[in-house]
């Protein structure tokens, strides 16, 4: 099972509607990482969506389409994938 990435950011994106996420890739054995998203802050009610899949070895994602003066959580998580099987 991979490392969790640390130190995550999100920053204002340098586009309207965009924010730029950044982590610390932890592990060296992921195949990749999935990057969450919310409306609102993270204790805040509503479900949780699977953006985007990124490669390993990535520290940085670009999330576009935002609306200007929304509130959003990120979580971002590595897996492995062996054949058929996903480990996270």
């Amino acid at each position: 099972v991979p490392y969790k990435p640390v130190n995550l950011v999100a920053d204002k994106g340098t586009a309207a509607g965009s924010i730029d996420l950044t982590w610390t890739d932890a592990s060296s054995n992921e195949t990749g990482f999935e990057i969450w998203r919310k409306s609102g802050s993270c204790s805040s009610g509503g479900n949780w969506t699977l953006v985007r899949k990124v490669t390993g070895n990535k520290e940085l994602y670009k999330d576009t389409g935002l609306t200007s003066g929304s509130t959003y959580s990120y979580k971002v998580r590595g897996y492995k994938r062996i054949g058929n099987t996903l480990a996270s």
